[in-house]
């Protein structure tokens, strides 16, 4: 008969490697699942941003959309009278877009907050032509606006840009 020497089982070298694998594999999955999640939370903080912004500036050109009359304009800030008589401002007041209806309130309603940059470029009708500019000297002779803010939103800024034409400006051709 053959005697066996061999004792079963593992080494104390070899329970320390595999303790030495099992934790490298084990950092791996948590530095994988912690990245997902980081990056999840940076697309919702861009989507949140865009959304944000989006929806006031589509509100902003759905009353800018049926003005009745422009009655101010510069490269921040317009004044719009609505088909009930409602005097409507919009402007850029430090990182927010503030918005009044006859006056009130006072110091503006934040429509939108944490605004970088608002730029209007408006559409004006020279008689001959649509002319681009940013602070038109006939206010009368508005006939599209184009709209340009960056918003941010935690470490993510986003640009919004729109295009309205005011339907009740009846001049000689389309913007």
């Amino acid at each position: 008969m053959k005697r066996n020497n061999r004792r079963r089982g593992m080494t104390l070298m070899e329970l320390l490697i595999s303790g030495l694998i099992m934790a490298l594999i084990g950092t791996g999955i948590y530095n994988m699942i912690r990245a997902s999640y980081d990056s999840q939370n940076r697309i919702i903080n861009q989507n949140t941003s865009i959304a944000r912004s989006r929806q006031a500036v589509d509100d902003w050109v759905d009353q800018l959309r049926g003005a009745a009359n422009v009655t101010q304009a510069d490269n921040t800030s317009v004044t719009l009278v609505n088909n009930a008589g409602q005097s409507i401002k919009f402007w850029k007041s430090g990182t927010n877009i503030l918005r009044t209806i006859n006056s009130l309130p006072s110091a503006g309603q934040i429509v939108v907050r944490d605004v970088n940059t608002l730029d209007l470029t408006y559409w004006t009708w020279s008689g001959t032509a649509w002319i681009s500019t940013k602070t038109p000297s006939n206010v009368a002779t508005i006939g599209g606006l184009h709209i340009t803010a960056s918003v941010a939103m935690g470490n993510t800024s986003r640009q919004v840009v729109s295009d309205v034409k005011i339907r009740q400006r009846r001049l000689k051709q389309d913007p």
